[in-house]
């Protein structure tokens, strides 16, 4: 099963939210987003929760799975 936690995430909305984000904080740091790997549209089957995934790689070089609730409006870290 796979374990989420709440983030704050600033990001770069044009006309909807979550299209892409920039920077997050996650245990108290920032972490600014050098590149997006990877997008895509997922749905949880069990919970019918729509996301939009974003895996990315901060400026440290670490990766992490972003994901974007539209309908709460809210971001997820994907905590391994």
């Amino acid at each position: 099963m796979r374990k989420f936690e709440r983030i704050k995430v600033s990001e770069y909305s044009g006309y909807k939210g979550g299209e892409k984000p920039i920077s997050f904080i996650y245990n108290g740091k920032t972490h600014k987003i050098n590149k997006i790997i990877s997008s895509k549209y997922e749905k949880d089957i069990i919970t019918k929760r729509e996301f939009n995934v974003f895996v990315v790689e901060s400026k440290e070089g670490e990766k992490f799975s972003l994901y974007f609730d539209a309908k709460s409006n809210q971001w997820f870290l994907l905590v391994k």
